[in-house]
């Protein structure tokens, strides 16, 4: 048996959702002390008042919960469960899948391994909640864990490193650069270049899986 609650969440989202919110704070202490009121000198931080609900969906709401009955995946506009009888084993690749007995698995994109460990073959975060939650798994069955193998729906898939994996880092650049010299369209480009990437990575996964 299960006791308990665990919550496995990316302490890489949480930590960036707090920088937003700081970022915000700090633009609006620094506007309301040295601006002088005009909308030209509001407008950057108006602009960026979207923050807190992005980090919110984004970075502070997507988690794991494990429970006695099952788990729960918390997305940023979705929430699945899944009971513990109707799940086969834990796995990753890039991110943690949930393999059902019945239905497709899913995806926890929120619970990954960065590319960087992955392509030397390191132990990731992903391939660490995995192996506690098949642990958990194991436990409501009263047996041992399943085994977890690379010949599986989720390993089958070789992740391969392209530019389109730049994009994340030169985003956040972008965005970090645009907050600091306060120009809101600089800032803004740099999400807008991380969610192309996540389209075009994805849509390349889909179709090489």
């Amino acid at each position: 048996m299960i006791d308990g609650v665990r919550v496995f969440r990316s302490r890489v989202l949480f930590a960036a959702g707090c920088v937003m919110c700081a970022v915000l704070v700090t633009m609006w202490t620094l506007s309301l002390i040295y601006g002088d009121g005009s909308f030209g000198a509001m407008m950057c931080p108006l602009g960026t008042s979207w923050l807190p609900i992005f980090a919110w969906f984004g970075t502070f709401r997507p988690r794991l919960i494990a429970t006695p009955t099952g788990v729960t995946v918390v997305e940023p506009l979705r929430t699945t469960t899944v009971p513990w009888d109707q799940i086969r084993r834990f796995d990753s690749l890039d991110v943690l899948h949930v393999h059902r007995k019945d239905g497709p698995s899913l995806r926890v994109t929120s619970l990954s391994t960065n590319n960087i460990n992955r392509a030397a073959r390191r132990e990731g975060h992903a391939d660490r909640v995995a192996r506690d939650l098949n642990v958990l798994l194991a436990r409501h069955r009263g047996g041992r864990a399943p085994r977890i193998t690379t010949d599986t729906e989720a390993g089958r898939t070789r992740l391969r490193l392209n530019v389109w994996h730049a994009a994340y880092p030169v985003g956040a650049l972008l965005f970090s650069a645009g907050s600091t010299w306060g120009q809101l369209w600089l800032a803004l480009l740099g999400p807008l270049v991380i969610i192309v990437a996540t389209v075009v990575l994805r849509r390349r996964a889909s179709a090489r899986g």
